[in-house]
């Protein structure tokens, strides 16, 4: 199996473990058609060619987090090397930062607050070390700030419709009416929160392994485990390595809409620019919008484009036309990739201090 490019049952399995990250290989076999003993093969090769990896992603407006941040931008022509260094090893000891890429000098962060003023706090630092160290000008830099209560995560970090867009597989998109993040409080036990931290820590871990780290017994970790999942306070992910696929460039899309049709309006727009963009985040709120999506070429970015903007059009949704920045992959470090374990670290200090 050469990078990028399947044979039918493999662009089939492929696509449904990315689709469906819980399921084992049986269950991909049912829905798939394809023999048990094949999926595995696949499922195999896969991660050994580092294709995908399996990422647990906490629900963290359930656990005392107010608010998701977007921050993006461009460091000057004349910025120092040593100074951008600098700038990511801030970023990599910045615990609340999930989600750190780096090209073409423009850099991309994501981040979780538990407050507007932790937020603001992180914002002016940023701003502060960029003036001190003339990487960038303020007016070069973009702050979003979606607190969860009246935001959408659309689209968060799902890969199968990429997957479906990019190798022609049967895809289908669902969006029901849109309503905002359930933000529901959870309040952990100690050992919830260590169950917890292990999870997101040791994704690939077996059960028994993580249970061990996290200080459980089999049946115990089990216990919590099944809780965390009927509460949705953990969902598991198989994210695709974008850049071994050969995805040329990520294109990150602000939108400012019309304030005459709010977010719970937009459900059928909404889908409609998820079918025709390979995009894998997609957050909301109701006056603006960040996405994320992948492109083979600028010439499939060029024709995505442009149909996205006449569907906008089409439903009277902007508010001028997307701002896009674009960064090329192949040439791109990836700073954090989905790294939650920083963020929880905290509540593990707590669980000790119990």
């Amino acid at each position: 199996m050469g990078v990028g490019n399947f044979t039918d049952k493999e662009r089939l399995v492929f696509y449904n473990i990315l689709k469906y990250p819980d399921y084992g290989d049986k269950q991909i076999s049912e829905v798939t058609g394809v023999k048990p003993s094949t999926v595995t093969a696949i499922r195999r090769r896969l991660k050994e060619d580092g294709l995908f990896r399996t990422v647990m992603v906490p629900a963290m407006n359930r656990i005392g987090f107010e608010l998701i941040t977007v921050s993006y931008g461009r460091f000057s022509p004349t910025a120092d090397r040593k100074a951008k260094e600098a700038f990511f090893k801030k970023v990599k000891e910045d615990k609340n930062v999930f989600y750190a890429l780096e090209g073409g000098d423009i850099v991309l962060l994501m981040s979780f607050a538990r407050n507007y003023s932790e937020v603001k706090k992180t914002i002016d630092s940023y701003i502060f070390f960029f003036n001190s160290h003339n990487l960038s000008s303020n007016g070069d830099w973009r702050f979003l700030l979606f607190p969860f209560e009246v935001s959408k995560l659309i689209s968060y970090f799902h890969y199968h419709h990429i997957f479906a867009q990019l190798y022609d597989v049967e895809d289908s998109i669902e969006v029901d009416d849109i309503t905002y993040e359930d933000c529901t409080l959870y309040h952990l036990s100690r050992k919830e929160k260590q169950c917890l931290y292990a999870m997101v820590k040791y994704p690939q871990d077996t059960d028994i392994d993580i249970a061990k780290k996290a200080g459980l017994s089999r049946q115990g970790y089990a216990n919590i485990r099944s809780r965390f999942m009927e509460n949705g306070l953990i969902h598991k992910h198989n994210v695709l390595n974008l850049q071994k696929l050969g995805m040329d460039i990520l294109a990150i899309s602000y939108s400012r809409f019309n304030p005459r049709r709010p977010l719970r309006e937009r459900s059928q727009g909404i889908r409609k620019i998820m079918e025709a963009t390979p995009e894998f985040l997609m957050l909301s709120g109701n006056f603006e919008n960040i996405m994320l999506g992948v492109f083979k070429d600028y010439e499939h970015y060029n024709r995505v484009k442009l149909n996205a903007v006449r569907i906008y059009q089409q439903h009277d949704f902007l508010r001028g036309e997307p701002e896009i920045s674009l960064i090329p992959l192949q040439s791109a470090r990836v700073i954090k990739d989905l790294t939650f374990s920083q963020v929880l670290e905290d509540l593990l200090d707590t669980a000790r201090d119990e």
